[in-house]
């Protein structure tokens, strides 16, 4: 009985320890959950057309965004594509893009919009 006594206080530290572990790691459950929350509103990414880095309609700047690669490099292989095909089709893509593909502008629209959701 004695043994049991004594036993006693370790137990209660040992309880309390574990106590504040689960506090923890509800804790640390919660902000892992909002990181994801976060994380999966931030990866479903839009091609916008670019307002900083354009040289016409800010589509390479887009798609260097999206894609994340040098714009420089997309303008080289569009610049390419351009001679090689005839012009034309390159031309009637382009200008399409320029009307379908919304501007960056439009992007913060709606990131400002989401903000406020939150």
């Amino acid at each position: 009985m004695e043994f049991l006594s004594a036993l006693a206080p370790i137990a209660f530290v040992f309880a309390i320890a574990a106590l504040t572990k689960v506090n923890a790691l509800e804790k640390e459950l919660k902000e892992l959950k909002k990181n994801l929350k976060k994380m999966t509103k931030s990866s479903r990414r839009k091609l916008y057309r670019s307002n900083n880095d354009k040289a016409l309609a800010g589509i390479f700047g887009g798609l260097g965004d999206y894609f994340d690669i040098d714009s420089n490099l997309l303008r080289i292989i569009g610049l390419l594509i351009f001679v090689f095909t005839g012009f034309v089709p390159f031309l009637i893509i382009y200008f399409v893009a320029m009307f379908i593909v919304p501007s960056d502008r439009e992007k913060s629209k709606e990131e400002s919009k989401n903000k406020k959701e939150e």
